[in-house]
Order: C-alpha cells, then sequence, then structure tokens
C-alpha cells in the first residue's frame, strides 16, 4: 500500500515529468524497431528510473523500492555494454541511497506522508566537507576503474563522486542534493549517449535520455523541496 499511496501529491511538473518520459522511452523503442529482451529490460529500467527520481523530488520513501530494482537492470546493462563507471555507481546506490532512504525517511515523513525536509547545505564549512569527500571518493573510484580497464576513468569517475555525496545528502534530507544530482545527471548523460554512438544505435539512447528527465527533475525536486521548507518553518514558527 506504501507504494501506491506514494503516487498521490506529486506535484503537476512530476506528473508531466513521468508521462512524458513513459512517451519518449516508447518513441525511441518503436523508432529503434529492437524488440530484443536486452532493448526492453533497458526501457524498463529507464521508465522505473525515472519514477524513481520523480519519487525522490516529491519526498516519498518508495524511491527506494524503484531505485533497487532499476538500478539492477542498469547494471547488468552497464556490464554489457562496457559503461564500468554506471554499473559501480548503480551498486553503490543500492547500498548508499535506496535502501538507507526506505528506513530514514519512513521515520520522519510528515502528515502528509512524505518525507520531512532538513537545511541545506551552508556555510564554507559544509560546502568544504562535500567538496572534499567527493574528491576523496574521485581518487579512489579512479583507481578502481582504471583496474577495470576503464576507458574515460577521469570522467566516469568524476560522475560516480558527484553521485556519491548526492546520495549521502538525499538519506539526509538535504534539499542541496539535487545541485550535485544535476550535475552527475550531465555527466551520465553524455556517457549513455557516447556508448549507444560505439554500439551504432546513434544518438537514441534510453539510458542517455533518462538522464535528460533526471535532470529537469532535479529542477523540479529544487523548487518542490523549497516550498517544503517554507511551509515546515511556517508551521514551526
Amino acid at each position: 500500500m506504501m507504494v501506491i499511496n506514494d503516487f498521490k501529491g506529486w506535484s503537476k511538473s512530476s506528473y508531466w515529468l513521468l508521462a512524458i518520459g513513459i512517451l519518449m522511452q516508447a518513441i525511441i523503442l518503436f523508432s529503434a524497431g529492437d524488440y530484443s529482451p536486452m532493448t526492453l529490460l533497458t526501457t524498463l529500467g529507464a521508465v522505473l528510473g525515472v519514477t524513481c527520481v520523480l519519487m525522490i523530488s516529491n519526498r516519498k520513501a518508495s524511491n527506494g523500492i524503484f531505485g533497487i530494482i532499476s538500478a539492477v537492470i542498469i547494471i547488468y546493462n552497464a556490464f554489457v555494454n562496457k559503461v564500468y563507471a554506471d554499473a559501480l555507481l548503480q551498486f553503490a546506490y543500492i547500498f548508499v541511497l535506496d535502501i538507507p532512504v526506505l528506513v530514514a525517511w519512513t521515520k520522519h515523513e510528515d502528515d502528509t506522508g512524505s518525507a520531512e525536509v532538513s537545511k541545506p547545505l551552508e556555510g564554507f564549512k559544509q560546502w568544504a566537507y562535500a567538496i572534499i569527500g567527493m574528491l576523496v571518493i574521485w581518487a579512489v573510484s579512479y583507481l578502481i576503474l582504471k583496474q577495470f580497464g576503464d576507458t574515460q576513468p577521469v570522467v566516469d569517475a568524476l560522475g560516480f563522486s558527484i553521485g556519491m555525496i548526492a546520495s549521502i545528502l538525499c538519506v539526509r534530507r538535504i534539499k542541496t542534493q539535487f545541485i550535485f544530482w544535476f550535475v552527475q545527471g550531465i555527466v551520465s548523460m553524455v556517457l549513455w549517449i557516447r556508448a549507444s554512438m560505439i554500439a551504432g544505435n546513434g544518438l537514441l539512447s534510453p539510458l542517455g535520455f533518462m538522464y535528460v528527465i533526471y535532470m529537469l527533475n532535479d529542477l523540479v525536486g529544487w523548487v518542490t523541496w523549497t516550498r517544503a521548507e517554507r511551509k515546515e518553518k511556517v508551521v514551526t514558527e
């Protein structure tokens, strides 16, 4: 019942993004004319991924469930297409983001069933911790990806490190996550479009377009969380 209820109370922009995301995935699928199990699985993973991030922007704990299923699909696809950075990122998401969110967010829900919003990163000290943490993860993941024979470990590791910081901020219900998510989305979109072109599928990449929706959702999420933050301040005051 929690999953069904978590589709309620979204912003209108989120419902529109979900509809556009599903429609565009269908267009990409039919335009490619490839209905192989891998293609269908990839499309499903993309749709579930979009649903997950829309749940995040609307502060619904069920995003963890959709995130886990989507991550498993994307991990398999990433290994097939040798996009190891995204495979590593999605694997980490399961344990750093999806599972913790299911536990943490349900403990901090308001009377509408949405997670309460924490304060955004403020001041030099908090931002410094986030940036230094990102740089450390970047260095470590670079060494790991290089061992896997990744073709562009510097950029791939950058996307991974940004995603990890965004995940930590998300679990802690901090609005600043959407800044990191947006930048990480740009990196991942380029990676998947590039992988699609190498595979001979052109620019029509289901997972590449998925990240376009992700970035639009980041903008919606920032606005939605800001409104919730102001509303909570009014209530407490």
